[in-house]
Order: structure tokens, then sequence, then C-alpha cells
């Protein structure tokens, strides 16, 4: 039987040969993936040759696929060899702990690979995002969710930030599945970004009258999400019920949307008000308290061995906040404890991580503790497509001992890593938006905004493996 060669790129998704009937798609190796729906075939690296084999019970069919190599091309060639953001990092490791958590949330990745973006390896070669965090020992992705990000009063455009939505998480999911990762799927209840000021209630679900109609709404919506994910053979692993829920969930209403791009919020954001009494989820009500259950007992319902988390985002300076915000929750079922734990907002030293992680701990020997977001800069390089965050001065700014710099960069994640991980029941770590590289109309808000986040990546500006991103094989050995 004669083979036809087919040539495609990494995330190419290029057309398989035509053939009739239900089709088995069969292969070694994972150097491509196989979209048995859309009947495509894409590299997960260049340079690779497989041999796909095709049936539909009456004949048969090889295909030689050619993964097609895309060189690397940088815009940042001098930054990249004067601050070295390939250079090897060095760390101090500790001794593996079994199931510790090397996550990494890359929510935007879909979004920014349709906008052509690529990611490559520390030799230049070019893979699918998934298989590089693999082979660094990423072992858990983390996906945001939003209910609706899109302005239907301007041609259902939508909101940015990295898309999150269900058709573009199903994607990432599935990729990431392929190549064994652990999913925690990041359930916001809203249209766009959330966080301890800004927490407001899906467009769908304005006018729900009662507490107890919200209640059924996130139940029913939480597990209709689940089976989605399970259609496709990737159940999420762990589930969080909202995101930086330090002072509740669904507690304003939305506003209106204009018919026009604004750069930033839509006006679902930034036109939001409280919610009534009734209906608001505060932290300290009986709302709130409804709420988390609602999508706890709904993850539960849905299969029993997807771990729950309930994160929120406080300085750990402020540890007695902390450990009442838990108490407040305890006769819930639920397993982590997320903490959010980026440096210049959360703690000031690493003696203040360790000693907030450690007194967390004692106090809640049954929870799993997890830092579920961190981040640090490596570079002040700018981009045209960047309006980072993370500078000289302002609020995000390096701490003492820590520089800007690759090996600052990875020192102090590693040495977060290390926090987590000297405890009895410290879970794992999440990296936040890790491979968020800058392009044109990928930004924090609506196709005008830009990236705030390109130089708190583990990857250059133009997708390559910074010396960072090998902190997590080298720190826990």
């Amino acid at each position: 039987m004669e083979e036809e060669v087919l040539e495609t790129t990494v995330y190419g998704e290029t057309a398989l040969p035509e053939m009739d009937g239900n089709l088995t798609y069969s292969f070694e190796g994972k150097d491509i993936f196989v979209d048995e729906e859309k009947h495509t075939v894409s590299g997960t690296k260049a340079g690779t040759e497989t041999l796909l084999h095709l049936e539909n019970g009456k004949e048969k069919k090889d295909v030689l696929v050619k993964v097609t190599n895309r060189p690397y091309e940088s815009r940042h060639a001098k930054a990249e060899e004067q601050e070295g953001w390939f250079k090897e990092v060095e760390i101090d490791p500790i001794a593996r702990k079994e199931g510790f958590a090397n996550g990494m949330d890359i929510s935007s990745c879909k979004q920014l690979i349709d906008a052509g973006a690529r990611y490559y390896n520390e030799e230049g070669v070019e893979e699918s995002l998934f298989r590089i965090l693999s082979e660094h020992e990423v072992n858990w992705v983390r996906f945001r969710l939003w209910n609706d990000p899109y302005n239907h009063n301007n041609q259902d455009s939508p909101y940015g930030g990295g898309g999150g939505d269900l058709s573009s998480t199903l994607w990432m999911a599935k990729q990431a599945k392929f190549f064994g990762l652990n999913i925690l799927l990041d359930l916001l209840y809203s249209d766009f970004w959330t966080d301890p000021g800004s927490q407001v209630i899906p467009k769908a679900w304005a006018n729900l009258a009662t507490s107890n109609e919200m209640a059924e709404a996130i139940s029913s919506y939480t597990s209709k999400t689940l089976q989605e994910f399970a259609k496709i053979g990737a159940t999420p692993d762990m589930v969080a019920i909202g995101n930086e829920v330090t002072g509740g969930m669904l507690y304003q209403l939305p506003g209106e949307d204009k018919a026009s791009l604004t750069g930033g919020n839509p006006g679902y954001i930034d036109g939001k008000k409280n919610a009534p009494s009734s209906i608001a989820g505060t932290v300290g009500t009986e709302n709130f308290k409804k709420y988390l259950k609602a999508g706890l007992d709904a993850v539960h319902s849905i299969d029993s061995k997807i771990l729950t988390m309930v994160h929120i985002a406080q300085s750990f300076t402020n540890l007695d906040a902390i450990q009442w915000f838990y108490e407040e929750i305890s006769d819930l079922s639920y397993d982590v404890i997320g903490l959010s734990a980026y440096s210049y907002y959360h703690y000031e030293s690493q003696s203040i991580l360790e000693n907030a992680l450690s007194s967390l701990s004692s106090h809640f020997p049954s929870k799993k503790i997890a830092i579920a977001e961190t981040s640090y800069g490596f570079t002040y390089e700018g981009d045209e497509n960047a309006s980072n965050t993370f500078y000289s001065s302002g609020d995000a700014k390096p701490i003492n001992g820590y520089p800007c710099s690759i090996q600052g960069q990875a020192s102090i994640i590693s040495d977060a890593i290390k926090a987590v991980a000297s405890l009895s029941n410290g879970f794992g770590l999440f990296y936040w938006e890790g491979a968020w590289t800058p392009r044109k109309g990928c930004g924090w808000g609506d196709e005008r905004s830009k990236c705030s986040w390109a130089n708190q990546g583990l990857f250059s500006y133009d997708g390559k493996a910074l010396g960072s991103l090998s902190l997590f094989q080298k720190t826990l050995s």
C-alpha cells in the first residue's frame, strides 16, 4: 500500500485525505495530534515524521505526516542576548514531593495561537505549548472560564483577555489531556475578570430575583459545563468555585455594554453596581455560602473524584483575615485552600510567605494548601503590543533579593514552591499566564488593548522558552 505524504505545522490543522464512513486513526508517539471531529492533523514538534494509519472498515490508507519547522524569529534579539533570557538558571533543589502540582495558567493560549503565536523549546524548535510544558515537568494547567464573554451590543465582539469561552477552553483541555496534564478549571461565574473588587453577575442571570434562583443557576451551569468536558474525555481534575472570592461572589449587577470598543474593560464591568442584598453573595452572608455550596455540590454530583478549590487574594501580613475567611466556610465540603501570592501585592519577603503558609497549614490541617496564582518579571523590555504592569516602580515591582531578571524570576518562584512543598498538606503552585506573549489583538481587554503580562511570562516575547522555565524540573529533583 503506497503511502501519501502530507505536510503540516504545529497547530496546522491540515485536512486529511477524504474517506467515507466511520474512520479510525492510529499512530505511534505524540509528534502529531489528530482532531477526529474535524478530520485534521497538526504537528506537536517540528522536524518530525509520523506514519498515520486511516481505516474505515473497507479500505486503509497510510499518510506520512511531516511537520515543517518554522524557525524562531526574534524582534528582541538585543535584549535576549544582553539580559541572558535563555541562560541556564541556578536552583538549589529539594527532595521531590509525590503528587506535587507544578502548575501554570495558560488561559490565553488559544486566542494567541489563533492570532499566529508560536512556541519554541530551548533549541529553537517549534513545539506545541502543551508539549513544551510537559517536557519541563509542568504537570497541571489552569484555565479560567467565563460564562458569556461577548459584547452583544457590538456585533458580539469578544471582551478579550484571552477569550475564555467554553469552546476555546474545551480545545485547550483536549490538548492538555493528550500530553497527560492535569486540569484545574477556574469557574468565574461571571462574563469577564473577577477579583476582590469585581464579582459581576453574568448577563444571563442579571434578572434573577432570589438567592435560590441564583444558586440553581450556579448548580445547573456547573453541571452542564463539566458534562461538556466529560464528553471529550477531558474531565477536570480540580475545579475552583469562583476566582479570588475574598469579598464574596455574584454581588454586583452588570453595566450596559457600549456599541464600540473601549480598549479595556467593557461597559459590563465599568458600569457595574451593587446587587440588592436579597441576591448579593457578599462574604460573611448566607448567600455567599449558599452559592459556594451550590457549585461544590454540583461538582461532587458529577464526579466525586474531582478536587475542589476555594481561592482568595489577601495580603499574607493580614493572616487573621485569611483564617477568618476559611473558618466562615468550615462547614462546606471542599479540598484545597487556594491563595494568590504575588510578592509585590501579598508578601514583601520570603519569611512572610513561609510563616503565613505554615500557620495556615497548622490551622487547617484537613485542607490542602496551594498557591493558585503567582508570577514575577524578568525584564523591562518594551513591545508595541505590551503595556506591562510589572516595572521598576509602582505597585508591581521587584522585592528585595529578587532582581528583575531570568534568575530573579526563577529564584522567587522556586522559593515559593519550596515553601508550599515544606508543608505536610502542601499541594502545589500555579504560575499565572506564563505563556501570554504580546500579540496584536490579544490584550487584557478587547482587541484595542495590549498584553499586560509579557514581561512576567516564562517565554520570550516571540515564544521561546526562557531559561527560567526549567525552574519546575530543577526545584523538585
